[in-house]
């Protein structure tokens, strides 16, 4: 049953029937579509390995600290662990959207709780407009008291550009959060929830990471990742769904019954949800044959085209075969070679 509207049944409805009561940095993405209740470091190959390795403490992992890729200014001198709260389906956008992305082959990373690692002092980025960044920025120009530097140290490493006036409208669609320690980011083996590698590395990470690897989710790539598998796995085990109904109390049942309402409502509002999506797919599906249809008319009018400049004068248009003409390589025109016959050529360098 969908949440019917307040003109529908009136102010006096048991809205609460209906609330997600999930907290919101728990929040899924079949709960609110654009939430995960992750921070994922994104990282490469070799460094995944050297990050579950560079610890000196037994059964920890370290992520070291780094100056921001996009930061230009000179005055932003801080080293920070980056982190995204990106849905971990739609993580492999990061590689579509950046091309530097995709040249260090970020199909690795390891994935924390959200709340944990806000409990830890991770903090979103603050995106800000140049303007006002330059502002804050010269404030270092300034005495200031010891409170007031103290707040300008805690807010620099967060603070990135909006750029919302550039060529590619900035890095919002990062997700970015950050850890702002130039020491690093040290964790236990027992706080991963995802590791993202290629299945034949997952056999020396899990040794590596010994008893706590149980605890881990491995996925192969980034969309693999069954989000609704594992909420529902964990709810079909949970203790309301244990209950021995005959022999429970009266008081025990009416709360079981109310976060299993909870359970159904948030299940119903997402299974309206992936109706709304497969009529799109739908619509998607539908289309896909009209642009392959296009992009093959347009490649063959392109060889078509080739075929033309190559066997025709670029200057009187004649056909070399048709009118026995020698040709000569002329100049480029983008993809496409141009030829000249001897008589055009000549008739240039008078």
């Amino acid at each position: 049953m969908t949440l019917p509207s307040v003109k529908e049944v009136g102010i006096y409805y048991p809205w609460s029937k209906h609330k997600i009561n999930t907290k919101t940095l728990e929040l899924r993405p079949f709960e609110k579509s654009d939430m995960s209740p992750f921070l994922v470091h994104m990282t490469t190959e070799n460094a995944i390995k050297s990050i579950l390795e560079s610890s000196t403490k037994e059964f920890h992992g370290k992520i070291d600290a780094s100056k921001p890729t996009q930061s230009q200014s000179n005055w932003y001198g801080h080293k920070i662990v980056c982190f995204t709260e990106t849905p971990i389906f739609s993580i492999d956008f990061f590689r579509h959207k950046s091309h530097d992305r995709w040249l260090k082959d970020l199909r690795y990373g390891i994935g924390f709780s959200k709340k944990s690692l806000a409990d830890c002092g991770v903090r979103p980025a603050l995106y800000i407009d140049k303007r006002l960044l330059r502002m804050i920025a010269s404030l270092r120009s300034f005495s200031m008291t010891s409170e007031e530097l103290e707040l300008y140290n805690s807010m620099a490493p967060l603070m990135t550009p909006l750029d919302q006036d550039a060529d590619n409208q900035g890095f919002m669609w990062e997700r970015e959060w950050r850890y702002p320690n130039e020491e690093g980011f040290e964790f236990h083996y027992k706080d991963i929830e995802i590791i993202c590698c290629p299945f034949d590395e997952v056999d020396h990470i899990s040794k590596r990471l010994g008893e706590y690897s149980n605890n881990v989710t491995f996925v192969e790539t980034w969309g693999e990742y069954e989000e609704v598998s594992k909420y529902l796995e964990s709810r079909l085990t949970s203790n309301e769904m244990k209950l021995v109904v005959n022999s429970t109390g009266i008081d025990e049942l009416e709360t079981a019954r109310t976060k299993l309402s909870s359970e159904l409502f948030k299940l119903e509002a997402y299974e309206a949800q992936l109706k709304r999506f497969a009529d799109e797919l739908e619509a998607i599906r539908s289309s896909i044959p009209t642009f392959k249809d296009k992009i093959s008319h347009i490649e063959s009018e392109i060889e078509d085209r080739k075929k033309w400049y190559e066997s025709h004068c670029c200057a009187c248009l004649n056909s070399f075969e048709e009118y026995s003409l020698t040709p000569h390589e002329w100049e480029k025109d983008g993809e496409l070679d141009t030829w000249i016959c001897i008589d055009c050529k000549q008739k240039t360098e008078i």
